[in-house]
């Protein structure tokens, strides 16, 4: 229970972060999107001017005598040049090109399209109109020629922004990528690291307390414990190995293998009877690949919890198997007594 509400805790924190992390991810994003409007919108009122230039004749002029109210003249005349274009060129290809070519200048190559609105009509550079919808929307450049609905031109610039176009031009977007991540792997590492301590101890006591419930049966080792040597003791049940204040836990595969050469000692025992034996798998015929590296694995693993005891050494045989030697310490001579 206690395990599991710390799981639980690491689990919250763990998102909190992340929520942390999208939210400044959002607003940078949000930020960085508005900057790319802005620099999009600059872009369009610069395209309706080169339009204008490249598109309107020297002949035309404005005559200010035609209407007489409080529009400036500059105001008029942008209007009837914008008129002209669009009755000669309905769709506005040509605005739509410069558009584009001045957004690729400003590093914002996406797609884009212009709607003009004239005498309550809309005409659309872009065939669908799909686009329009999902697309971004500009501030329109308006121009007037007197207060009635006919005498007013909206020209509208449009763009699409992909997620992760404006994602990768964010500033510092890998930086905060890496505190996240950093941050993730310092409350899920520290949390591995604590429960790994919380093993280690919990498994020192419980050898101690093993050790403390085993010293009454020191009196009657005929029945509980194996004497290997002069200096080292052998629990089978508990799978404990004792000499002179240390001490090991077998278990699994490991404390089946050393039962099994401890009851073969000074013998060979061969890969197939300790598949069969220790590993309990079952044999058909001749061991496999997979047996024998599962055969290897737990001689090393046995070999390394008993690297504490150099009285007790496992000879390898090539091709045959493996042999239980326990050496007495005092006179050198391999030894086993029960």
């Amino acid at each position: 229970m206690k395990r599991t509400k710390e799981t639980i805790i690491v689990v919250i924190i763990g998102v909190i972060i992340t929520l942390m992390f999208i939210f400044i991810v959002g607003r940078m994003f949000m930020h960085e999107h508005k900057i790319l409007l802005l620099s999009a919108s600059s872009a369009f009122k610069e395209a309706v001017l080169t339009d204008s230039s490249i598109q309107i004749p020297d002949s035309i002029r404005y005559d200010s005598c035609r209407s007489l109210n409080s529009l400036s003249i500059t105001e008029k005349m942008h209007f009837c040049d914008q008129v002209y274009i669009t009755e000669h060129d309905s769709s506005r290809r040509s605005l739509d090109c410069v558009f584009h070519s001045l957004l690729v200048r400003e590093h914002i190559a996406v797609p884009s399209a212009v709607s003009v609105l004239y005498k309550q009509k809309i005409q659309y550079s872009c065939k669908d109109t799909i686009f329009y919808q999902t697309a971004s929307a500009l501030p329109p450049v308006v121009y007037c020629f007197n207060d009635m609905p006919a005498g007013r031109i909206e020209i509208r610039g449009y763009l699409q922004l992909p997620f992760l176009m404006v994602l990768k031009q964010t500033n510092k977007l890998y930086l905060w990528t890496i505190y996240w991540i950093l941050l993730l792997g310092f409350v899920i590492g520290g949390y591995i690291l604590i429960r790994r301590q919380r093993y280690k101890r919990e498994l020192k006591l419980k050898e101690e307390a093993m050790m403390k419930n085993h010293i009454p049966l020191i009196q009657n080792m005929e029945i509980e414990w194996t004497d290997l040597s002069n200096h080292v003791s052998f629990n089978r049940e508990e799978g404990l190995l004792c000499c002179e204040g240390k001490n090991v836990v077998l278990t699994g595969n490991p404390l089946n293998l050393f039962c099994l050469l401890l009851d073969n000692s000074g013998r060979i025992v061969k890969y197939k009877d300790i598949v069969s034996r220790a590993i309990k798998r079952k044999i058909t015929g001749d061991i496999s690949k997979s047996d024998k590296d599962v055969v290897f694995a737990t001689v090393k693993s046995l070999r390394n919890s008993l690297r504490d005891f150099p009285s007790i050494d496992i000879e390898t045989f090539m091709g045959k198997g493996y042999k239980l030697e326990v050496k007495d310490e005092h006179h050198g001579d391999p030894s086993f007594d029960t």
